[in-house]
């Protein structure tokens, strides 16, 4: 019998010549079966590169021609196919949805293989979706509508006196007020009323001086002299009307009236009956009330649709069912700083007189009509450097970049991007951008149409050229370990890496650079655009004060 080393000593073995020939038997059927197991092993991992490849993974040798024609290298246009029975139309990384390449492989931009875009996924210049989908998905359209509209801005602010129709009335000369014959704020006067007698000794010797004169005859220049002493009791104060009726009766007085230069109201007193006055003293602030103005504050981006105003409607809790025309009478050269409006006045009729100074309003200026497109507000995706719409043709949507204009409710108006009668999705629409993103839509999209179907490793040359440029970016501090020099940050898009926002680590090139800063804190850094091993670097980072 052999003699088995030790390790093998629990194995069963043959005792007679029949039962070894047999177990050579048994030996050379299962040699050959590993031999078989092995060759169909080696055979799958490498067939690929036998059969549809040169040998240089991530490149193909052959491609069929634009026909659609599929090629004996299970290729289809020059595109290399998988095993699922679909057309794959390109393969793209969904984190840079732009690139697109001739067949799979690892991503040049991302830790992650290429991903397969099918041609029954994607309609004819859109994204097609069957009505069972947008049905499950809630995709609801409108039309876009072009209708009439009035440009209005609206603004409030306070009624204040008319200050062209303010007069003041000064005293001329020394004396008293012996009567005073308006004795409130506020009372209403006509013009040429009496407001107030003013006891003046200085006057009393100005008239006799006339009366003396006006005996006088034969002497030369005596008319001269006359008219002299008529302006000096003019400079004091007393009217025509009263320097005439003087000479005719050749009686003078002591006082002098002080008379309304205009109709309104008193708006201010400064005098009362007895007082002493000085010439110069102002004795009455009347102002006439007749038209108004009212002072609005007009946000400073709204002023350029304020400048050629057509009108200006103005309601005031007063007159709730009322509205008062007014016009743009004047644009103040300067803008409040701390609430970012310019001071806009209108001139409003006030004959009935309902509008009392220090009153509130509204105001609605009427900057023009036009006809406009409108959609649906929640139909306009805002991404902060565009502005973009779904829009349905048939079964199949699309993305189109747009111009807004003025907000009128729950509408928006379109400048450009979209026309009347197109329908544009108003639910479902940021499942249908995400798809569009990832289609590379939008991308084609902004660079006015063109694309490129690159390979791996074009692109990656291309990748590794713009890694070394420095990327900004900002975002919120979620947690930081200084230790580790690891910052967790939720930062916003990313433009110049086609990044989304998301929450993701960074390492800091500083370990140190965020000491004391604790979390929700927000940051602005650089970095490059490709990882040092596992993680991306963070070259500065700088804290964002709160302007607040």
């Amino acid at each position: 019998m052999p003699v088995w080393p030790e390790p093998l000593h629990w194995f069963t073995l043959p005792t007679t010549t029949e039962d070894s020939a047999m177990s050579r038997t048994k030996a050379g059927i299962v040699s050959t079966i590993i031999l078989l197991l092995a060759v169909a092993v080696i055979a799958m991992t490498f067939g690929k590169d036998w059969f549809g490849r040169d040998g240089e993974p991530g490149r193909t040798t052959e491609s069929a021609s634009a026909t659609g024609q599929t090629g004996g290298d299970g290729t289809i246009n020059g595109v290399v196919q998988d095993d699922s029975g679909r057309e794959v139309l390109y393969w793209h990384d969904p984190m840079v949805p732009q690139h697109r390449f001739d067949e799979p492989g690892q991503s040049p931009f991302m830790d992650m293989k290429l991903v397969p875009k099918y041609a029954d996924t994607v309609a004819e210049g859109g994204i097609s979706v069957s009505p069972q989908t947008r049905q499950n998905l809630g995709i609801r359209t409108a039309p876009a509508v072009q209708e009439s509209y009035t440009d209005t801005v609206r603004a409030v602010g306070e009624i204040q006196p008319n200050e062209r129709a303010i007069e003041m009335v000064h005293n001329r000369v020394a004396g008293f007020i012996e009567k005073l014959l308006v004795r409130a704020e506020g009372d209403p006067v006509r013009k040429g009323e009496k407001l107030a007698e003013v006891y003046a000794p200085e006057l009393l010797a100005a008239q006799e001086e006339l009366l003396a004169l006006s005996k006088l005859q034969g002497l030369e220049g005596l008319a001269q002299i006359r008219q002299a002493a008529r302006s000096r009791l003019r400079l004091l104060g007393m009217t025509a009307e009263e320097i005439q009726r003087l000479e005719h009766s050749g009686k003078t007085s002591d006082r002098i009236g002080i008379y309304a230069p205009s109709e309104g109201i008193v708006q201010k007193l400064g005098i009362r009956e007895g007082s002493t006055v000085q010439p110069g003293d102002t004795l009455f602030e009347i102002v006439d009330l007749s038209t108004v103005w009212l002072s609005l504050e007009v946000p400073e981006r709204q002023l350029g649709r304020v400048e050629g105003a057509e009108r200006v409607d103005v309601i005031v809790p007063a007159y709730p069912d009322r509205s008062f025309d007014g016009t743009v009478d004047y644009i103040y050269p300067s803008v409040n700083t701390s609430t970012r409006t310019v001071p806009v006045r209108v001139v409003l009729d006030n004959e009935a007189g309902r509008l009392k100074p220090g009153m509130y309003a509204e105001a609605s200026i009427v900057a023009g009509e036009y006809k406009a497109v409108w959609v649906p507000s929640e139909a306009v995706i805002q991404t902060g450097e565009r502005s973009l719409v779904m829009l349905q043709v048939d079964d199949s949507f699309s993305p189109a970049i747009v111009k807004t204009g003025q907000q009128r409710g729950e509408q928006t108006e379109i400048l450009e991007g979209v026309k009347a009668g197109e329908r544009v999705v108003v639910s479902g629409q940021f499942l249908l951008d995400s798809e569009a993103s990832l289609s590379g839509m939008l991308a084609k999209l902004e660079s006015g149409g063109e694309e490129a179907t690159e390979s791996p490793a074009k692109s990656a040359g291309s990748f590794e050229q713009a890694a070394d440029a420095l990327h900004r970016g900002r975002g919120t501090v979620e947690a930081y370990d200084m230790g580790s020099g690891l910052v967790t940050l939720t930062h916003e898009p990313i433009p110049s890496l086609q990044w989304p926002a998301m929450t993701m680590p960074f390492k800091l090139r500083d370990p140190h650079a965020l000491h004391g800063v604790e979390p929700d804190a927000q940051v602005t850094f650089t970095m490059k655009g490709e990882p040092e091993g596992d993680d991306y670097v963070i070259e500065e980072i700088t804290l964002v004060e709160d302007d607040s």
